[in-house]
């Protein structure tokens, strides 16, 4: 496969073996060290998405079920039965329902595990912390900043550590190419350098590692929370001609210049005193005391003239900072098998520029609404205020949906279609 080792022999003799599949995934290796030699093998379904983990222990002959995933290929978490399984998996009940045997990972924006907890509880009720990591940007460990009790095998961007190779977090298998994050750079050239001539064959991450991620060793990408702003795109449409159906007032939005069909999605991230969680069943909570807005995804699509529009802000960008305030409640119950909420709140937002050192724009939103499954109807007024003291409020009457979570760091994405009436 391209950029793929297939053997690495070190000075002191020691070597390791590796096994891909078709599409270059790893589904063996093994580490022979003395007379020792630990085996591992992989477990995939067939998108290559790790499934679960298994091998020898200490060079022995059995056989361990190391590891498995505990929500189907999410890195939300892993059960580590730590099982011999050659002579069969009896007791994997009893064993299920062990403590301290599944590792919850902790990550930042961008995916990074920078933590993993135990779900065993300490004495005092809190969570016991099995490992913890600082990163530079490109993925290197801070010197002193690292904290593990051993058996966690993941790291920056959740790839795999090879810590066999140069030592803990210093080389990672990004399924395409081998990574090492003390230089930033993958060890092999970039198998789409043809369609990327603007980049160095070797960067990592479009050499953006505080805004993207590096999928596979392929090609920059965005954090998972973007990525699902991006398919929401594909759903206005179909929203939109529900909308249409359900109001049956299209001739009278067609010629009456301000009021419009439009469609809006986004996805954005933020850094502050804010916390939420908002679920696709409504339930939730947004309690933001006071955050900057690090990085921000939106389009609007005008449904009657067929014009989108996309923007892309993020901290900083042409010396202006966002930053908000605001309060946002949902509760739901379930009728019908499915469930019935509402909700509302509002919510403060500054457009700083640090040129001029001024206020440009002060926003305020109110909204509230009412939701059945993951589809909310939503009423909201927003009004937006000018350094000049121009003014402009927008009324909307929308259905979407949407969710967001998160502490400090807060990660959201939004869509919605609907119908607004513009003033100035």
């Amino acid at each position: 496969m391209y950029g793929k080792i297939k053997k690495i022999t070190k000075t002191d003799g020691s070597e390791i073996e590796y096994k891909y599949d078709a599409d270059g995934n790893r589904v063996y290796k093994a580490y022979t060290h003395g007379t020792q030699v630990d085996k591992t093998w992989y477990v995939r379904d067939a998108t290559g998405d790790l499934l679960a983990v298994y091998g020898n222990k200490d060079g022995d002959a059995n056989v361990y079920w190391k590891e498995q995933q505990l929500y189907g290929t999410s890195r939300l978490g892993s059960w580590y039965p730590d099982l011999i399984i050659t002579a069969g998996v009896s007791g994997t009940a009893t064993l299920w329902g062990a403590t301290n045997k599944k590792q919850y990972e902790l990550s930042n924006h961008l995916g990074n595990i920078v933590s993993t907890v135990s779900d065993e509880l300490k004495s005092d009720n809190t969570a016991l912390v099995l490992s913890a990591n600082d990163y530079y940007p490109f993925g290197m460990i801070q010197p002193d900043r690292s904290y593990s009790s051993g058996g966690y095998r993941y790291g920056f961007n959740g790839k795999e550590n090879d810590n066999e190779v140069k030592g803990d977090g210093n080389q990672q298998d990004y399924g395409m190419r081998i990574y090492d994050p003390r230089v930033g750079r993958f060890l092999s050239g970039d198998p789409l350098m043809k369609d990327y001539p603007f980049y160095t064959p070797y960067q990592f991450a479009g050499n953006k590692p505080v805004t993207f991620v590096d999928i596979d060793g392929n090609e920059e990408g965005w954090p998972d929370i973007l990525y699902k702003a991006q398919e929401a795109i594909s759903k206005i449409s179909t929203i939109y001609n529900n909308v249409r159906t359900v109001v049956n007032f299209a001739n009278y939005v067609y010629k009456h210049s301000s009021l419009e069909v439009y469609g809006h999605v986004e996805g954005a991230f933020s850094l502050g005193a804010r916390a939420a969680l908002e679920l696709k069943n409504n339930i939730g909570f947004d309690i933001n005391l006071g955050s900057m807005q690090m990085l921000k995804v939106s389009g609007d699509l005008n449904v009657n003239t067929g014009k989108f529009e996309y923007n892309v802000n993020f901290l900083g960008k042409e010396g202006t900072i966002v930053a908000s305030q605001g309060l946002n409640l949902s509760y739901a119950a379930t009728a019908l098998g499915l469930p019935v909420g509402v909700g509302g709140g509002g919510n403060i937002e500054y457009t700083y520029d640090t040129k001029a050192k001024e206020v440009t724009n002060k926003t305020t939103a109110f909204q509230g609404g009412t939701s059945y499954g993951p589809i909310n109807v939503n009423l909201s007024k927003e009004t937006s205020v000018e350094k000049d003291g121009s003014k402009k409020t927008t009324v909307k009457n929308s259905v979407g949906n949407g969710a967001g979570a998160g502490f400090m760091i807060v990660g959201e994405y939004n869509v919605e279609v609907g119908v607004r009436f513009i003033k100035d």
